[in-house]
């Protein structure tokens, strides 16, 4: 029942040596200007897909989904152990959901968690695991209130199937986690709560409230799609993660890490903190980082809670394995 406040190496410091840097820039900019009237080239824009540098694409596969129910299909990422597959070996696997707008590349190009669990299991502090890099659309990770888009279902009948029978992931659920940020957030709690037995970890960063959601933004088309037209209360209550916990969904077994930062709106970190405080009332393990100065997203408190939800995957499966 840990909570953890996590201050970043001085947010202000870092503003200054952006705003340094930029003056420098400008500074040689204009030491090199071309005489008044000369062409000038426009800045070339870059998605940020292009980050993944060669050795981290030599270990991503794609593949493609096609899932009847919502009449789509799916482009999604795996991201392999160093060396490859060993035969005969089985591999904990990590599933990453993304959030509202956003693609499965964004935990690579933007939060870089590769580099930590690379880093973990280098050292031995890790098994190797297979990552999942899932393509959930903007479906938020549940079933709408029209029950023509199932995106609930997404995760656990048809990625998960997907995957074991493409590679040798393990299906113990004390080797299996699910990790998400703000819609991808809401989706991990989710179906940890609904899928004890598949997802014995849970990592949740800045996970939607849907109730303070609909609440503040009742006309927000992404939210009038999930809960439908109104009264909202009763599909709110079906699918909100905090509801889930009233409703004695979760198990004892599991454990929950939740992050969020100081700057977030109610919706994610109002949100964040009443679910996590349930979760306990409820004897479920919630522990909570508080990601001080920073507000929502990538460059924010996502990336800087890395270190913090993925070692504690790494000691979880340590110990499942039987190891230190």
């Amino acid at each position: 029942m840990l909570t953890v406040s996590l201050t970043p190496e001085s947010a202000h410091a870092r503003r200054r040596a952006v705003a340094t840097a930029t003056r420098g820039a400008a500074q040689r900019a204009g030491a090199t200007a071309k005489p008044q009237g000369a062409a000038v080239r426009k800045p070339t824009t870059r998605k940020y897909t292009t980050r993944i540098d060669k050795l981290t694409r030599k270990r991503l596969r794609y593949h493609t989904l096609t899932v009847p129910e919502l009449k789509k299909r799916f482009r999604y990422m795996v991201y392999l152990p160093k060396g490859g597959i060993k035969p005969g070996r089985r591999y904990p696997m990590l599933v990453l959901l993304h959030g509202l707008g956003e693609f499965p590349h964004g935990w690579i190009t933007l939060g870089r968690v590769h580099e930590e669990i690379d880093r973990l299991v280098a050292k031995g502090k890790m098994p190797a695991p297979i990552v999942l890099l899932a393509s959930g659309k903007n479906g938020y990770w549940t079933n709408w209130a029209d029950g023509r888009h199932p995106y609930g279902d997404l995760v656990v009948n048809h990625y998960l199937e997907d995957m074991r029978r493409r590679y040798p992931v393990t299906d113990r659920a004390e080797l299996t986690a699910v990790a998400g940020c703000s819609m991808g957030g809401f989706g991990a709690l989710s179906l940890g709560l609904r899928y004890p037995e598949t997802f014995g970890f849970v990592a949740a960063l800045s996970p939607t409230d849907m109730e303070i959601a609909v609440r503040n933004q009742p006309k927000r088309p992404v939210y009038r799609r999930l809960v439908g037209p109104p009264p909202f209360e009763s599909m709110v209550r079906r699918i909100n993660p905090r509801h889930l916990v009233e409703r004695g969904f979760g198990s004892p077994r599991q454990r929950f890490l939740l992050v969020y930062g100081a700057l977030e709106g109610p919706k994610f970190g109002e949100g964040t903190q009443r679910v996590a405080n349930l979760m306990r009332m409820r004897g479920l393990r919630a522990d909570v980082m508080r990601v001080e100065g920073e507000g929502h997203g990538w460059k924010n408190a996502w990336a800087r809670s890395h270190g913090w939800w993925v070692q504690r995957l790494a000691g979880s499966w340590q110990r499942a394995l039987g190891r230190r």
